[in-house]
C-alpha cells in the first residue's frame, strides 16, 4: 500500500508540474514584477552609475559602480569617500539576491579618473573587475599598482584587472597594463578552467601585458589576453593586423561551452588580419567578430556592414548563435539617437542573420541568454513603441525610459516587456533614466543595474528617490519571472538528487550529489508562487514544513551548469 500512495502522488505530482509548464509557457506575458530594487541612501551633488554586474558561484550579486561624487552612504550606514571631488573612484558592491540586502563593499582609487567596465565570477569564489584608469597609481586596500607614466602629472589611460574573493571581498591580485598613450579595457570573461579573458583597444605605439609587447601603426588597435586566474600571470596575448592607418576596437567577448573566445569590435581600417583569416572592409565603419580558440588561435572571422555605420555594443552565445546589439548611425539626432538600433541573431555557421528586431525610439545596450532558450535585451526608449503584441512604455515622451525585454531565441519573438511604473519629477529637471547592466541566474530571475536623474522612480510599488535630482543616483534591481522555463536546462539525473520522504508532515531532506555545491534552492507552491530560497551551501539540506499548509510543492535547484524540479506533496 504505501508503494502505491507513493506511486498516486508522483503520478500527480508528474501531471500537475505538466500542466504548470504548459501554463508558465502559454501566459508568458504575466505576472513579471520588481522582487526588490535598492539604493545608496544618500550621494553627493554629481553621479553614481552602475557600469556592469554579475552573479557570483555564489548565487549573489555584485555591481561595480563608478562615482564621482564626494560621498557614498549605504542603508547599512556604510560611508565610502572620493577624496578626488570630480574624479571617478570605483565601488564593488555585494548584494544578497534574495532580499537585496548590502553584503560588502569595497573602493578602488587614485587621484584622476578610474572607471570600471566589466565584472565577472568564476566557479573558484573569484570575482574579476576591468576597467581603465588615468591616475598615477591606482590603489586597493594595501596594494597599488602604478601608470606606465607614473613621473607625469597627468597621465593617460592604462588598464588594470583585479581579482576579489567573493565572500570577503579581499584582494587576491591587481594588475595593470599600458603604454604611453590611452588604453581601453571593455571587456571581462572568465572560463571554466580558472582562466580571465580581458579585451579592449589600445593607441599606444607598444601596449604592454605582462610580458608581451603589442605594437600598432593604426590610431587604435584590438588586443585580447588571457591571464591566470590564480595570479593573474598574462598567459598569451594578442592583436591583429591591419592594413591603412584606420581604427579598430574591440567592444565585447563571450565564451562557448568548448573553449572558445568570441570577439567583436568595430574597425575602418581596409582590412584586418587574425592569423590566416583576412576581413575585408566594406563600408566606412563595419563590424569585425572572430573566434579564437583556448591558445589564442583565429578559427574563423567574418565583417557585418550596412550602408551606414555600425558599432557592437553587447554579444551573447547560445548553442551555435551570436546575438548581438549593434547600432547603426551616419549621425546623431540631437547627440542621443542612432539612426538604427538593432538586436540580431547569427547563425555561426553558415554566417545568415536569421532574425532581426530594429525599432523607432529603441536603443539596445546590452544582451545575455538563459539557458533555457530566452533572449533578455536592455537599453532605453524615447517613445512607447509595440514589439510582436508586447508594449515597451515611455513613461516620459523624448527622454529616455529604460525598459527590459524578454525574447525567444528561435523566433525572436518578443515575450515581454519591463519598465519603470512612472517619475517623481521637479518638472524642470530632464527626466531620463537608463540601463547599464543586466544579468541572469537561468533560473527565472534577473538582475539589472540603472541610473536616473529627477527626483525620484517608481519600480511596480518600490518607490526610490534621488539623494540630489541634478545628479545620477544608482538602482540594483530583481526581477522575477520564474513561471518561464522553469526546470528547462540540462536537467539532473534522479540520483543526483534525492528528495525524501514524500509525502511529509515535519520535515523534507534533500540530498544532492558532491559536485552541486553551489547554486540555489527555491520552493513553489501550486499557484507558482515562491515559498522559500536560499543557496546551497551543503550536500544535506533539511527543510522545517511543518508550519507550510498541505499541498503540492516544486522544489527547484539551479546551478551554472544544470537545473531539476522535484514534486513533493505535504500533508498534516
Amino acid at each position: 500500500m504505501p508503494q502505491a500512495v507513493n506511486k498516486k502522488v508522483r503520478s500527480r505530482a508528474a501531471a500537475i508540474l505538466c500542466w504548470m509548464l504548459c501554463l508558465c509557457h502559454l501566459d508568458s506575458r504575466a505576472q513579471v514584477n520588481y522582487a526588490w530594487a535598492v539604493k545608496q541612501k544618500s550621494g553627493g551633488t554629481m553621479n553614481e552609475t552602475p557600469a556592469a554586474m554579475c552573479l557570483g558561484g555564489d548565487g549573489q550579486v555584485y555591481v561595480a559602480i563608478n562615482f564621482n561624487s564626494t560621498q557614498i552612504e549605504f542603508k547599512t550606514g556604510l560611508f565610502i569617500d572620493n577624496t578626488n571631488y570630480g574624479y571617478d573612484d570605483v565601488a564593488i558592491v555585494k548584494y544578497d539576491a534574495a532580499s537585496g540586502q548590502l553584503l560588502w563593499v569595497k573602493q578602488l582609487h587614485g587621484k584622476y579618473h578610474d572607471r570600471s567596465t566589466s565584472i565577472v565570477s568564476d566557479a573558484n569564489g573569484t570575482i574579476y573587475v576591468g576597467g581603465t584608469y588615468r591616475s598615477t597609481y591606482l590603489t586597493m586596500g594595501q596594494d597599488t599598482v602604478w601608470n606606465i607614466e607614473e613621473n607625469s602629472s597627468y597621465p593617460q589611460e592604462d588598464m588594470f584587472v583585479i581579482a576579489l574573493s567573493e565572500d570577503s571581498g579581499n584582494l587576491k591580485w591587481i594588475k595593470s597594463f599600458g603604454g604611453t598613450k590611452a588604453d581601453y579595457l571593455t571587456a571581462l570573461q572568465a572560463d571554466k578552467m580558472g582562466n580571465v579573458y580581458a579585451g579592449g583597444y589600445y593607441y599606444s605605439s607598444v601596449l604592454n601585458i605582462g610580458n608581451t609587447e603589442l605594437t600598432t601603426n593604426n590610431n587604435s588597435n584590438m588586443f585580447l589576453a588571457k591571464l591566470n586566474g590564480t595570479n593573474g600571470s598574462v598567459l598569451w596575448a594578442r592583436s591583429s593586423s591591419s592594413g591603412g592607418q584606420g581604427y579598430e576596437t574591440l567592444k565585447s567577448i563571450s565564451l562557448d561551452e568548448h573553449g572558445n573566445i568570441y570577439a567583436a569590435g568595430e574597425f575602418n581600417s581596409p582590412w584586418l588580419v587574425f592569423d590566416s583569416i583576412m576581413l575585408l572592409r566594406e563600408n566606412l565603419i563595419d563590424v569585425f567578430l572572430v573566434r579564437f580558440n583556448a591558445q589564442g588561435v583565429a578559427t574563423w572571422g567574418m565583417v557585418y556592414a550596412e550602408p551606414l555605420n555600425d558599432y557592437v555594443q553587447s554579444i551573447a552565445l547560445h548553442h551555435n548563435s551570436i546575438y548581438l546589439c549593434i547600432d547603426s548611425t551616419v549621425n546623431y539626432n540631437n547627440g542621443i539617437w542612432p539612426q538604427r538600433s538593432k538586436l540580431m541573431k547569427l547563425n555561426i555557421s553558415n554566417k545568415n542573420i536569421e532574425w532581426e528586431k530594429s525599432l523607432p525610439a529603441i536603443r539596445f545596450s546590452r544582451v545575455v541568454i538563459d539557458t533555457s532558450g530566452y533572449i533578455f535585451t536592455c537599453g532605453f526608449a524615447s517613445d512607447t513603441v509595440n514589439v510582436d503584441g508586447v508594449s515597451i512604455n515611455c513613461v516620459k515622451n523624448y527622454y529616455a525610459s529604460h525598459f527590459v525585454l524578454a525574447l525567444d531565441t528561435g523566433s525572436g519573438n518578443a515575450l515581454w516587456a519591463k519598465t519603470y511604473t512612472k517619475f517623481i519629477s521637479s518638472n524642470f529637471i530632464i527626466d531620463k533614466s537608463r540601463i547599464q547592466s543586466i544579468c541572469t541566474d537561468h533560473n527565472g530571475t534577473l538582475y539589472t543595474g540603472c541610473y536616473f536623474q529627477d527626483i525620484g522612480i517608481q519600480l511596480d510599488n518600490i518607490t526610490c528617490l534621488n539623494a540630489e535630482p541634478t545628479g545620477y543616483d544608482y538602482i540594483v534591481s530583481r526581477i522575477n519571472y520564474s513561471y518561464i522555463g522553469v526546470g528547462i536546462k540540462e536537467t539532473f539525473s534522479d540520483n543526483k538528487v534525492i528528495l525524501y520522504p514524500n509525502p511529509a508532515s515535519d520535515v523534507v531532506y534533500v540530498q544532492t550529489d558532491p559536485f552541486i555545491n553551489r547554486g540555489s534552492l527555491r520552493v513553489f507552491n501550486s499557484l507558482g508562487v515562491l515559498v522559500m530560497e536560499k543557496q546551497i551551501t551543503d550536500n544535506n539540506i533539511n527543510m522545517e514544513v511543518s508550519h507550510w499548509p498541505p499541498g503540492m510543492y516544486y522544489l527547484q535547484l539551479s546551478t551554472k551548469k544544470a537545473s531539476g524540479v522535484r514534486g513533493f506533496v505535504i500533508q498534516h
